[in-house]
């Protein structure tokens, strides 16, 4: 809705950068997720695939200046074209999308 919107617009950008790499073992990518800031947050993740029309949540909490990887060991096998929607309780939402 409008208001909601809105209210998305007045948030602050979030201190999360999104990045993929190759996997190290295993099979696609892992999708990082940095928190640049000094305090912790819960990241809720939705991943994507316009493909096979599927998508998955995860939760987790990264500490002030740390990284959490979400790939194959974490039960989702991350591929090029995919999308990752990041959303935490007071900032403006991310999404990133798989090179």
């Amino acid at each position: 809705s409008r208001e909601v919107a809105l209210a998305d617009a007045t948030q602050p950008e979030m201190p999360v950068r999104v990045s993929f790499r190759p996997a190290w073992m295993g099979q696609g990518m892992v999708a990082s997720f940095h928190n640049v800031g000094n305090q912790q947050l819960t990241l809720m993740i939705e991943f994507h695939d316009p493909n096979l029309k599927t998508s998955r949540d995860f939760a987790m909490v990264v500490e002030g200046g740390a990284t959490a990887d979400v790939g194959h060991p974490e039960g989702w096998l991350v591929n090029s074209g995919q999308s990752v929607r990041v959303s935490v309780s007071g900032y403006k939402s991310i999404t990133a999308f798989a090179p």
